[in-house]
């Protein structure tokens, strides 16, 4: 390695992808922003390196950092992991041999129609139904159909409008990930939660993962909420929902509109609307 190389020890990981690491790894930086460098391995789901500030969550290892992009870590750059370090380039090495795990929050139970209540007036109305400018106006249109759309394939039992209605939410918005994205990311992770009628909403989301009409980013969070995996906040959140602890949902919710820019919010909105559905499809 030539120039300056900063050496630096991960405080986090996810098992599944430090338990990978043990085996090797050859990739390449996929992307770089100002707090996450995401790597490809060749693999359907991107390996993410965070910053400290980033909340911890599927398929990421954090580190100490303030920020990622001060290290002169570019776009194609090759990643090389022997087990004990993370070779990022030719200017980032993370230790990663003694790094402390972190597991996913495991819930069972169904959500308390109180708290249910209690969450949708925490929320209040997402940026992502409302907007400011003509784009931003036309996609919350698109999403309030959308959604509309998924609620009625989940009630009517009707495959056909189901999925027709996640594929109109993929994609839709801007951003890392966009705004269908984040909900059919955090719909998906309820419905494998819950199942029953929330069944036709997860073979939806997978059909559109099989697809694959959005960014790696996205496909990354979405096959990750499929198997019931979601970042720290949304599994905090849904865990309340359950009864499962007394934390302050405004806390909790404020935790969850941390995450990125609207992505937050949108991921509440999906995880708000499945919830709903799965009791109205009971109740029903």
């Amino acid at each position: 390695m030539g120039g300056t190389v900063l050496h630096t020890t991960a405080v986090g990981g996810d098992r599944e992808v430090l338990f990978g690491l043990r085996k090797g790894l050859r990739g390449q930086v996929h992307s770089t922003f100002r707090s996450v460098i995401n790597i490809s391995t060749g693999q359907p789901e991107l390996l993410s390196l965070t910053s400290a500030s980033v909340a911890r969550g599927p398929r990421s290892i954090r580190l100490g950092l303030d920020r990622m992009d001060h290290y002169g870590v570019e776009r194609g750059d090759a990643v090389v992991s022997d087990g004990h370090t993370l070779c990022v380039g030719e200017s980032l090495v993370v230790i990663v041999a003694a790094t402390p795990v972190w597991e996913d929050l495991q819930t069972d139970g169904i959500p308390v129609a109180e708290r249910v209540a209690q969450l949708h007036a925490l929320l209040g109305t997402p940026h992502s139904l409302l907007g400011t400018t003509p784009f931003e106006k036309d996609v919350a249109e698109r999403v309030r159909r959308g959604v509309a759309s998924l609620r009625t394939g989940v009630l009517s039992r009707d495959e056909a409008t189901t999925q027709s209605a996640a594929f109109s939410l993929a994609g839709l918005g801007i951003g890392l990930t966009p705004t269908g994205d984040d909900i059919l990311t955090g719909a998906a992770f309820v419905a494998t939660k819950l199942g029953g009628a929330l069944d036709l909403v997860h073979r939806s989301v997978t059909r559109v993962v099989e697809d694959e009409p959005t960014n790696d980013l996205s496909l990354t969070a979405l096959r990750c909420a499929l198997r019931g995996r979601a970042v720290q906040p949304i599994e905090e959140l849904y865990a309340w929902l359950c009864g499962a602890n007394t934390d302050n949902p405004n806390h909790l919710v404020a935790d969850v509109k941390a995450i990125g820019h609207t992505s937050g919010a949108d991921l509440a909105l999906g995880l708000l609307t499945a919830v709903r559905l799965h009791h109205e499809s009971q109740e029903r």
